[in-house]
């Protein structure tokens, strides 16, 4: 069943790499309409104990791998994504960026192959100044995980260009986002999480907005 999953939301990243200026966002959103349908969206690959391992798991337990052809491209390229999003964002010459949730998931406390361990390693190496915020997590806990500057909490947005929302924790609500983005000079909001649905009109036209999966959300 994992497996299967893990398939079915690489293909929504694939989708994306190979009709870059459409809006697979919305194709797949459509393509979920159907009583029989799952739904997944392009974004930054998956996480957690089951999904990220499951394929790894099948391909293992044969002794023919070079015929799961499919899952072998799924692995590759949900162990690449991150990698593929890092270099976009470092192409918009974003230099210090902020990433909200350590978590794989929103709500909660687990950061078992999170893709953004992934996304933090690699916009690091290629001298991206990150900070992690994720309220569910201390301090010490993150620094044990993951060496990355951590913000305690929220107050302004003023010492960077970029921001990433992995995630959707309830408590990202109460930190007044939109006000806190407007009185910044952030150069990009890219939302994987479909945080801000409902007020994405709201962000100032200085500030690229991005949900993953729009067209040309990689460019």
């Amino acid at each position: 069943e994992n497996s299967y999953r893990h398939v079915e939301i690489t293909l929504a990243n694939e989708l994306s790499l190979a009709y870059p200026d459409k809006n697979i966002r919305e194709v797949l959103k459509l393509v979920g309409t159907k009583w029989n349908m799952n739904t997944y969206y392009p974004g930054f690959g998956t996480g957690g104990y089951c999904i990220p391992l499951s394929s790894k798991y099948v391909k293992n337990g044969s002794k023919y791998k070079k015929k799961l052809k499919i899952i072998n491209e799924t692995i590759k390229l949900d162990s690449k994504i991150n990698e593929i999003i890092g270099k976009s964002i470092i192409k918009k010459k974003i230099k210090n960026i902020l990433i909200f949730g350590l978590s794989y998931k929103s709500d909660l406390k687990v950061h078992i192959l999170s893709p953004t361990l992934q996304l933090i390693n690699y916009l690091s190496k290629n001298s991206v100044n990150v900070s992690l915020y994720d309220p569910l997590y201390s301090k010490k806990e993150i620094q044990k995980i993951i060496k990355v500057r951590t913000i305690k909490k929220i107050v302004s947005l003023k010492n960077f260009d970029g921001i990433v929302m992995m995630i959707n924790h309830k408590f990202f609500d109460k930190l007044n986002l939109i006000k806190l983005i407007q009185n910044s000079k952030l150069k990009l909001v890219l939302d994987n999480s479909n945080f801000f649905k409902e007020n994405k009109n709201l962000i100032q036209n200085k500030t690229r907005y991005i949900q993953t999966g729009q067209a040309n959300w990689l460019n």
